[in-house]
């Protein structure tokens, strides 16, 4: 991923075309494709440069005071999809959200603004916006058709699986406070590290819940031990291990949800059986886990825990409760004991411990 810090000003609008050209350029996109992107960073660099830190109660709805000036970053990624986030500490305001202008009105008949973010919308693959700790973050995607570059099979995110973790983030708003929810790009920049971060519970063929497990790296381990602090969605995917037979591992269950839709119907049973299946398949490929942390968020979340097999030790921020489940051989011979005595039988429910 490569990213410009720069500060949110119109003048500096070509500098941040060129940047984002240069890299579109660096994966072979067609010319269509650079002309759309360009079109894209365009209207949110300036809505940025234009309103975040100066805002016209005309434009944009004043929630709270903004600096006169300020920064934005902008990232780049390219795999088989162009996605561009862009971040302002403006004040918060989902462009997303604005009506789309009605195209069948004359022009001196249309209301005035909105044309560009519905520019966007039809021309990119998705939008996603987030305000987060103090931050607008706004992301677009954009798949690489076929002039773009081919990407190592290994390395490659299919269709099929970014519409399953958008849908867990879909779960996710449904669940978690906003300042607890992953974004977008933090999601894809972990599940690029290690695809084997999920077990996914389907209900008729709909996904409606899962569980997220990092492998997270020592030292991280040892500071979510020590420290008075929620671990949530500011675990980048630097800080995670992909899976090597003979290593031993540490998780960290960053976050799990049901769809409220779906509470009553007996589906954490479910959930619990997936993370044995999860931990005994991994054993059984020789991939072996020394012990599991999590912290419970909700009054549910701490239950689930709980009947997991997760004992709690200390209290973070206050409200929260950090569980670690410590797992040898005999815990393991007693999971896999409980995994073989008691089947579950729905056939409406299914359980898959991988997207693809």
């Amino acid at each position: 991923m490569k990213e410009l810090i720069i500060s949110a000003n119109t003048e500096n609008l070509k500098q941040v075309q060129c940047f984002v050209k240069r890299e579109l350029e660096s994966a072979n996109c067609t010319e269509t494709l650079l002309n759309q992107v360009s079109v894209a960073v365009e209207e949110i660099f300036v809505n940025i440069a234009s309103y975040a830190y100066n805002p016209t109660i005309n434009e944009v709805p004043t929630v709270k005071s903004a600096p006169e000036i300020g920064s934005a970053i902008i990232q780049v990624d390219i795999n088989d999809e162009i996605i561009i986030r862009f971040e302002d500490r403006g004040i918060p305001f989902n462009p997303t959200k604005k009506e789309d202008p009605d195209t069948n009105k004359d022009l001196e008949e249309r209301e005035e603004g909105g044309l560009g973010i519905y520019i966007v919308k039809q021309t990119m693959d998705d939008i996603l916006y987030r305000y987060k700790s103090g931050r607008n973050i706004l992301t677009i995607r954009k798949k690489i058709n076929p002039g773009g570059k081919e990407m190592n099979p290994e390395s490659k995110i299919t269709s099929q699986e970014i519409k399953s973790l958008q849908e867990m983030l879909t779960i996710d708003s449904l669940v978690y406070p906003e300042h607890q929810q992953a974004t977008y790009d933090e999601v894809i920049n972990r599940y690029k590290v290690n695809k084997n971060l999920y077990i996914l519970l389907y209900y008729g063929k709909k996904l409606t819940g899962y569980i997220c497990l990092l492998p997270i790296k020592e030292p991280l381990y040892s500071k979510i031990l020590l420290e008075n602090r929620l671990y949530d969605s500011d675990i980048p995917g630097s800080c995670l291990e992909e899976y090597t037979p003979g290593n031993s591992y540490r998780l960290y269950i960053i976050s799990m949800a049901i769809h409220p839709g779906y509470h009553g119907r007996g589906l954490s049973k479910h959930l619990i059986k997936g993370f044995y299946e999860y931990l005994l398949k991994h054993k059984k490929d020789g991939i072996n886990f020394s012990s599991v942390l999590s912290t419970a968020v909700t009054n549910d979340g701490k239950l689930m825990l709980e009947r997991m097999g997760f004992t709690g030790i200390k209290k973070i921020d206050g409200d929260f409760t950090l569980f670690e489940l410590p797992l040898n051989d005999e815990l393991y011979n007693n999971i896999e004991k409980s995994y073989n005595a008691n089947p579950i039988h729905n056939s409406k429910v299914e359980v898959k411990i991988r997207l693809d």
